[in-house]
């Protein structure tokens, strides 16, 4: 059958190919430029694109070469029109027979295909994973072209993730590639993500500008698969500088161009803004009409990451209402589709919807439950958003290096003299990368603090088991008090603002050879090398009174910050009740509890 294939990474079976349909004596430059043409006008027509390359297809059976190219343009049209599944059978297929064929660089876009088919399906660490292999594969064969590309995906995973500033710069470094290799295509949809993390950021009037302008240059080459989500976004930004008639008619044309189209992805999103703007202009009933019908287009599609928001939008619309039972019921089975998908995110967010309808209609104690399972989404959001930064950062530093080779093998055709500076310098930039990961693994990327990986490292250095010696150590734990009721009250910004400002009084109040550690949340530690308990106390009963006289109103008005400190030295015996802890864990176990016992006193205490 066409396009079937093996499961991903199973490359045993035989690939089936249709049989030859006709005789034609065709070149191999001819079938280079047919598939480049199917390749062009499936940007602006994939549905013809479709019927090209199934023409192709017919022609190419018995060459596996000119079949496997094919197909992966078959494979980006099913993907342009929003059918994930065939795009994904085509990719996979594809990428079989580049393997056999020693096609790196076919191999290389089929797996950036797949990247992006795991994306769409809310599947980031799988997708972060492609796209780190593909990257691999480029750098080999120096793809400069290609690694554009990646950068792109690289820095729309990073987004996803909440790493805003390496998005950030991973899309303006792809404008500037797109621009000096003059690819419209790149240089277009470098311009929508940043004008979307430019909105995400809170900058709707200059999001307006890049999407404009990606428009225009979409628009020069007759790109219109890439509009729908420019559109979007564009209609999101307009609604946030108070535009509604404009954003509206902005999303309509998202739809109507993804309807065209056939991607029913896009034109799902667009239905979903639609219905956020009839909501706010008060139109509750048609809002819902529409929610209703984007829902169903859903569950009859694979557009799996849709359906659960979609209901939590349903949910809320209903608690609004008043009508609490058809609230649960959407909000609730929009959670059973986000639970059976691992949407870890909407969890999350479906559980802090449930929670706020429950105490609307004044069940608290299921909005306590609701409540609870919340912070347990957060927390293993946060989990995977380490793993998953981490692996991009991984496939970053490929990106980087495959770029830095690519410089270097353009250079060596020019002047030696001018190709080995160079060389320093790319290699100084390779070094100052290697070292800013290393930083990034044990830095807090908040307040700039050593964090709970580095206190792992340094106990275990400082106090090591097999040492018998005593060693002179304190570790400080701090917890600020009532900081989820700062968070509440005042916004997670102003928490944000609080844990910086925090850090910053910290570190004032401590010597330059102890170690500050933001362990977690709220939470602090500060390691004081060669200094006992007894030592300590004063220091950390100024850092008490440091952060309670301080004057928060700079942050928000009503806002007042206090913290309870827990003080252990490795020098104390103690003995827990369950378990044996290492030293390192011992001296943290103990500080911990007399934290608690300092908060369980009334906080803003020192014991």
């Amino acid at each position: 059958m066409v396009g079937s294939a093996t499961p991903e990474g199973d490359m045993g079976e035989k690939v089936v190919l249709p049989p030859k349909d006709r005789e034609e004596i065709v070149s191999p430059e001819e079938w280079e430029r047919r598939i480049a043409q199917a390749d062009l006008l499936m940007a602006s027509d994939p549905a013809k694109t479709l019927l090209l390359v199934e023409e192709i297809l017919l022609q190419v059976a018995e060459d596996s070469t000119w079949y496997a190219r094919a197909l992966r343009t078959r494979a980006m049209a099913h993907g342009a029109m929003g059918d994930l599944e065939k795009a994904a059978d085509d990719f996979r297929t594809a990428r079989e027979l580049s393997v056999r064929l020693a096609d790196r660089r076919l191999e290389s876009q089929c797996l950036h295909g797949l990247a992006n088919v795991r994306y769409y399906r809310g599947e980031f660490a799988q997708a972060l994973e492609l796209i780190h292999q593909a990257n691999h594969l480029r750098r080999v064969i120096g793809d400069e072209a290609g690694l554009m590309t990646g950068l792109i995906n690289l820095g729309a995973f990073l987004a996803e993730m909440g790493d805003i500033p390496d998005a950030v710069s991973c899309f303006f470094d792809a404008l500037q590639q797109a621009r000096r290799l003059e690819s419209p295509v790149n240089e277009a949809l470098a311009l929508t993500n940043i004008g979307h993390l430019k909105l995400e950021n809170g900058e709707p009037d200059r999001a307006i500008a890049y999407l404009e302008r990606s428009l225009e240059v979409s628009r020069s080459i007759g790109a219109r698969v890439y509009e729908p989500f420019t559109l979007e976004v564009l209609a999101s930004a307009l609604a946030a500088v108070d535009r509604p008639e404009e954003a509206m008619r902005t999303a309509h044309r998202a739809a109507e161009t993804a309807r065209d189209l056939g991607n029913v992805h896009h034109e799902i999103n667009a239905l979903v803004i639609i219905a956020g703007l009839e909501k706010d202009r008060g139109e509750c009933a048609q809002a819902e009409r529409r929610l209703l019908a984007a829902l169903e287009m859903a569950e009859n599609s694979e557009s799996g990451r849709s359906v659960a928001r979609i209901y939590g939008s349903l949910g809320d619309l209903r608690r609004l209402a008043g009508d609490f039972e058809r609230s649960e019921y959407y909000l609730q089975t929009g959670l059973d589709a986000a639970s059976n998908r691992r949407q870890t995110q909407d969890i999350r967010d479906l559980n802090l919807a449930l929670s706020r309808m429950y105490a609307a209609r004044g069940d608290f104690e299921k909005a306590l439950e609701s409540h609870i399972r919340y912070h347990e989404a957060e927390k293993s959001l946060r989990t995977e958003s380490l793993k998953n930064r981490l692996a991009a950062q991984i496939a970053q530093m490929e990106v980087e290096r495959a770029r830095q080779e690519a410089e270097i093998h353009r250079l060596r055709t020019v002047e030696l003299a001018d190709a080995n500076r160079e060389k320093e310098i790319l290699l100084r930039r390779v070094q100052e990368q290697a070292q800013r990961l290393a930083e990034l693994a044990i830095t807090d990327p908040l307040t700039g603090l050593y964090n709970r990986r580095y206190l792992r490292e340094y106990l275990a250095r400082t106090l090591p088991e097999t040492v018998h010696e005593p060693v002179c150590l304190t570790v400080a734990l701090l917890d600020l008090d009532n900081f989820k009721q700062i968070n509440d009250r005042f916004s997670h910004s102003v928490g944000d603002e609080v844990l910086k400002t925090t850090a910053r009084l910290i570190r004032s109040c401590v010597r330059d050879s102890d170690i500050v550690v933001r362990y977690g949340g709220e939470e602090f530690v500060v390691a004081l090398p060669e200094m006992r308990r007894s030592d300590a106390a004063p220091i950390c009963e100024r850092i008490r009174a440091v952060i309670a006289a301080y004057d928060w109103s700079e942050i928000h008005p009503l806002l007042g910050v206090t913290t309870s400190i827990g003080i252990a030295d490795s020098t104390e015996e103690y003995r827990p009740v369950d378990g044996k802890p290492t030293e390192n864990e011992r001296i943290l176990v103990l500080a911990d509890k007399r934290l608690y016992n300092a908060k369980a006193q009334g906080k803003n205490r020192v014991l």
